[in-house]
């Protein structure tokens, strides 16, 4: 039951052998490998028991499987405020992440005093075993106290 490679989202995801596909002369013994969380390749394997004295050797089956990694996603809040007065608090919009934590390369206090101009936000989740990491960035405007940009 494996027509292609899962993505990691975090849940389990197993191979079966689907009812039917065994010869009835077969019983399934053990099945090793078939179920895993993590990002990674797998081999999963079927041992049969089976009437010795009837039939030749039956020798285990196995099936290479995977579990790809998954694409991180960064979502930042699309209603909050990207421009600002010079001496107004700066409020760094609050961001998601599909996977991860997100680290942010700067903070509202990075804006005290900060001069009329454009600055860019960026957010960053790393990348691991299980997924790619993801960046996205932004840019908060602060204008002059005096109107305009500077």
């Amino acid at each position: 039951d494996y027509t292609s490679e899962f993505t990691y989202d975090g849940a389990s995801h197993s191979v079966t052998a689907i009812a039917g596909s065994i010869p009835s002369m077969l019983t399934i013994l053990n099945v090793t490998g078939n179920s895993e969380i993590e990002a990674g390749q797998y081999t999963a394997t079927i041992e049969f028991s089976y009437d010795q004295a009837n039939y030749n050797e039956i020798s285990p089956i196995t099936l290479n499987w995977e579990i790809k990694k998954a694409q991180a996603e960064i979502s930042i809040d699309s209603g909050a405020q990207l421009t600002f007065t010079q001496g107004e608090e700066v409020i760094i919009p609050n961001a998601t992440s599909s996977f991860g934590n997100i680290d942010v390369n700067k903070t509202s206090e990075d804006f005290i005093d900060a001069e009329a101009g454009s600055y860019t936000v960026t957010y960053s989740v790393d990348e691991t075993n299980n997924w790619y990491g993801a960046t996205k960035s932004i840019v908060i405007e602060i204008t002059s106290a005096e109107g305009g940009n500077e």
